[in-house]
């Protein structure tokens, strides 16, 4: 772990044996977490000891809570999808409901995380992103507050990473080489997401020998047909994305956000926990935008991580800029190349 000195004094790191490197993060400070993973971020929030912390994070509240340890955490999820068990909020709420929340939770002297800023900033604008952490950041010094916010720096440019440093007064860095590096070993063992580098051949075989017999529902701009004369794909409902023709489970792929979005949560609906199989995600930048298509698989993710569903994404990630890749990835539990 690397130490930056911000505005004012350094974090001075505590090495523990394991190789784990927790950070004292003193009362009144703003900090900045680049290039951390959710273990290690939520791991430092842990060593806060403020068992009544906030969390701002378009992850489920209940992974964050079981997975993490911090049962007794206070959870806003960054979500559209309707809160039943827990606190949902969307980008859209971020000067209002959201704020609001958060600024009395720091004046009132609390610890307080906030990830997913990759997300509010390519659904609201980086200046509205970083508008919403300055406020965050400038009431932390009020009450004796703790603000940590999580940031992957391959999402932003050299200018805009300028920018959101200058709003804290220290700065972490997480090395590359601390980063653990899974490995995609059991993967229909887990209700998790799961992005794939690759499409095409390749990747229709590698997600067919893993699924093999199981219910799945894909989304795809490939014909049906031939998917299931190549691949079998015996069990596995089709939502086709064509601009050819009409009939039932076909849509535009400018329907994205609105029709397929609903379709697929029809299946969702229905009962069953099919795997959610989408595919080729790069190639839906050729009809709509990068952010409807983060949005989309944001909200697919959210809705499968509430019924206990696996879902599987391909990209060709190289098709991405860096900024995109750093986003798309943030939505998925773990990332792997298809071999």
């Amino acid at each position: 772990m690397r130490i930056e000195s911000g505005m004012s004094r350094v974090l001075r790191p505590m090495v523990h044996r394991s190789g784990k490197t927790h950070s004292t993060i003193e009362p009144n400070t703003a900090t900045l977490l680049l290039g951390f993973g959710p273990s290690g971020a939520l791991g430092i929030l842990r060593s806060v000891g403020d068992s009544g912390a906030l969390i701002i994070s378009g992850r489920y509240p209940e992974h964050i809570r079981d997975r993490h340890s911090l049962p007794d955490a206070d959870i806003i999820w960054l979500s559209d999808n309707p809160g039943i068990k827990y606190e949902s909020l969307g980008p859209g709420d971020l000067e209002h409901r959201i704020v609001s929340r958060a600024l009395k939770h720091l004046k009132g002297g609390g610890a307080l995380l906030l990830d997913d800023i990759e997300y509010i900033s390519v659904q609201r604008g980086f200046e509205a992103m970083a508008r919403f952490v300055k406020c965050l950041s400038d009431a932390a010094p009020h009450g004796k507050g703790r603000l940590l916010v999580v940031a992957d720096p391959a999402a932003f440019s050299k200018k805009q990473l300028g920018c959101l440093v200058r709003f804290f007064d220290r700065v972490v860095t997480m090395d590359p080489e601390a980063k653990n590096k899974s490995r995609l070993s059991s993967l229909m063992l887990l209700s998790q997401a799961y992005l794939l580098d690759g499409t095409g051949e390749v990747s229709y075989r590698y997600v067919s020998s893993r699924v093999e017999d199981r219910e799945m529902v894909c989304v795809t701009m490939v014909p049906p047909l031939r998917l299931r004369e190549r691949h079998g794909f015996l069990c596995t409902e089709f939502i086709w994305l064509t601009e050819v023709g009409q009939g039932r489970d076909m849509f535009r792929p400018e329907k994205l956000c609105c029709d397929v979005q609903r379709a697929l949560m029809r299946r969702l609906n229905s009962g069953s926990r099919p795997v959610v199989f989408l595919d080729a995600l790069d190639q839906l930048l050729i009809h709509v935008d990068f952010a409807q298509v983060l949005r989309f698989v944001k909200n697919i993710v959210d809705a499968a991580a509430v019924r206990g569903v696996t879902v599987i994404a391909t990209a060709d990630l190289d098709a991405l800029d860096t900024a995109q890749r750093a986003a798309l990835s943030r939505r998925f539990d773990l990332s792997s190349k298809c071999v």
